[in-house]
């Protein structure tokens, strides 16, 4: 009944129970239940090292628009990124695979790099094929192995947790 606990709940997304995530929506009362698809889980991501010249809302939504639609952008008031990395809440689709990291071209003459993504509070995802909701052992698809016999996806995706200290 109360809006400002909605919003609290929403905001808090993904919600999990055990290692799974619980995926809500703001209530329509105007739709029906064959209507409502959940399809894209808000989770908040970081991208890893990227140059000082990108830690910015107009750069960073660019690169975070590779790993899902931008809901929330931790930045300042001047649109500058609070922190040592990128940090925003993403809209992920999950049934396709999480993106292990983002491939951005920092000038027109230079070589693309490569910056790692992680995900806070990410739930079950797959080694092999990285989509949400199920483990290896149990993956419907082709396991595929790099040159060294590692699947592709590993547990280095979730970010830590960071430890707040008391005042």
């Amino acid at each position: 009944g109360s809006s400002i606990d909605m919003e609290r709940v929403l905001a808090g997304a993904p919600w999990m129970v055990g290692r799974y995530a619980v995926i809500m929506q703001p209530y329509n009362e105007k739709l029906n239940a064959s209507e409502i698809i959940f399809d894209r889980m808000e989770i908040w991501v970081r991208i890893l090292n990227l140059p000082l010249g990108c830690m910015n809302q107009a750069r960073g939504s660019h690169a975070m628009n590779l790993i899902g639609q931008v809901v929330n952008m931790d930045v300042d008031i001047d649109g500058k990124v609070i922190g040592a990395f990128l940090h925003a809440q993403a809209a992920i689709e999950i049934g396709k695979p999480v993106r292990r990291g983002v491939l951005l071209r920092m000038s027109k003459i230079e070589e693309p790099c490569w910056f790692k993504v992680q995900y806070e509070k990410l739930s079950y995802y797959c080694f092999a094929c990285g989509i949400i909701g199920h483990l290896e052992v149990e993956c419907p698809h082709l396991v595929v192995r790099d040159e060294l016999g590692k699947l592709l996806y590993d547990v280095q995706l979730r970010a830590p947790k960071e430890r707040r200290r008391r005042v």
